[in-house]
């Protein structure tokens, strides 16, 4: 449509116009029509049912992704990576945020229902513990389905658990991981496993665990399969790893660690690699308030290899190469990966940030699979390098070159992706990543060309290495 308000299409042979006159009702129908087709695309990530076109509505897949469908099964794997949905129903005509009054389970997104607190208020909840003392009021919860039905908590609800305890998670290792409907389809789940003494039921997923040892934590639900569980002071090593900042300072030495190939000596607080190799802690830690620290020689690293230090979150005990997982799509199962350096030879290094494992797509400030980058200086002195990233609370990211910030993202990480760090760090946490390798580095036209038969001899040193966290999964580390 032309400023003039007429249709033209000069790029072609047929020379078509239409008079102002003839278009003026016919024009702004087909404008209308286009406005709304570009309003919304089924094929992209969804936040609400609004986004959605032809009556679809948005599911949640997983804390990184939900997409519209005309329907959800839970039950369903998806081809794409083998996992299965939550179908959280977001947005639209249905809440799942306990924060609406609510008059019946229809109200309700997939998964939740109707509690009752009081004759004044109502809300939408996974499941409702009529023990808990809401902060709000410092009053409890009645925990009567409104419109009728089973409560789905406390010590009667139906019976079959012990114990539904909203705001707290379950230490220890998981079990499993399955996507469920409900608290009470994690409470049959755990029932039907013989180790399972306990379950944690965050964001639709069901997390079973063979303790029945729990602690305070925002946003998950503890289901205990006899009694009311077993409530511990703090992060013991295993279970959530908690939403508040800071945590112990661990020292990382060889026994903490996975050598998963290559050539590797474990030496001066860190590692030091020959050729091709890879390494990883067997401890993933919750980093909001913390941070890790190292110090890389880079001097005998030779032209255009790849050497780095970065986090990937598993989402079970890292047990090496078979449970490795990155961003990237692979044979294994993508996760978050947050590079806090990449380096060019002994040249120059990156920060690439990556919270969604979406194809990657320029400017996409969700930090997909290309990233959110930040290309350091020029190395002066590549044998003495000094790195600290920090994870804020906000779940944004600053790493720290000889005490440099380098945080020039391009683009700068949104909202949305620094939630998924923030929800990632507290449910599943991140495990440390070095390897050296010949393939990809950034900044190549700012180095020297390398080749990939250079790669034998090239020697990388990492020391002193340091986290400030809290750990979520795997064995307690050497505390410094």
């Amino acid at each position: 449509v032309s400023t003039q308000s007429t249709w033209e299409r000069n790029d072609c042979n047929c020379n078509c116009q239409f008079s102002t006159a003839k278009m003026s009702v016919t024009g702004v129908i087909l404008a209308l029509f286009i406005a709304f087709a570009l309003a919304c695309d089924n094929s992209q990530k969804c936040q609400s049912s609004s986004d959605c076109c032809d009556g679809q509505k948005c599911f949640e897949k997983n804390q990184w992704w939900a997409g519209c469908k005309p329907s959800c099964d839970s039950n369903w794997v998806d081809p794409y990576d083998g996992l299965k949905w939550s179908c959280k129903q977001l947005g639209g005509n249905c809440d799942s945020s306990g924060s609406k009054q609510c008059s019946s389970n229809s109200d309700c997104c997939a998964g939740f229902q109707c509690f009752e607190k009081n004759q004044w208020w109502s809300a939408c909840k996974q499941s409702c513990d009529r023990n808990w003392v809401d902060p709000y009021d410092n009053q409890k919860w009645s925990c009567n389905v409104v419109g009728g039905g089973n409560s789905g908590g406390g010590n009667s609800g139906s019976g079959t658990c012990g114990a539904f305890k909203e705001g707290y998670d379950v230490v220890g290792s998981n079990l499993a991981e399955k996507p469920v409907g409900s608290a009470q389809e994690c409470c049959d789940l755990c029932k039907s496993m013989p180790n399972c003494q306990a379950a944690a039921l965050w964001n639709n997923i069901c997390y079973p665990k063979a303790s029945a040892d729990i602690v305070a934590k925002g946003g998950v639900t503890a289901i205990v399969k006899s009694g009311g569980g077993n409530v511990v002071g703090g992060n013991t090593g295993g279970g959530g790893g908690g939403s508040s900042s800071g945590g112990d300072l661990y020292c990382p030495t060889g026994n903490d660690m996975n050598l998963e190939f290559g050539s590797v000596s474990f030496k001066n607080g860190g590692w030091e690699m020959t050729g091709s190799a890879r390494v990883s802690s067997k401890t993933a830690w919750n980093l909001l308030g913390g941070y890790m620290e190292w110090d890389m020689d880079l001097s005998r690293v030779a032209d255009e290899v790849n050497t780095n230090f970065y986090t990937s979150s598993p989402s079970r005990p890292n047990c090496g190469s078979n449970c490795y997982c990155d961003i990237q799509a692979g044979s294994f199962v993508s996760c978050m990966e947050l590079d806090f350096l990449e380096n060019n030879g002994k040249c120059v290094g990156n920060t690439a940030l990556h919270m969604f494992p979406t194809d990657g797509r320029a400017g996409n400030a969700n930090c997909d699979r290309w990233g959110c980058n930040s290309v350091m200086a020029k190395y002066s002195n590549p044998a003495n390098l000094h790195f600290r990233a920090e994870v804020g609370n906000d779940g944004y990211v600053k790493v720290f070159v000889n005490g440099a910030p380098n945080t020039n993202y391009g683009p700068q990480p949104s909202g949305e992706a620094n939630n998924v760090v923030v929800r990632t760090m507290q449910t599943i946490g991140a495990v440390i990543e070095s390897s050296q390798w010949f393939g990809w580095v950034p900044a190549e036209n700012m180095c020297p060309r390398g080749n990939s038969g250079a790669l034998g001899g090239s020697f990388v040193r990492v020391m002193n290495v340091k986290v400030k966290g809290k750990v979520v999964q795997g064995p307690v580390p050497n505390k410094c």
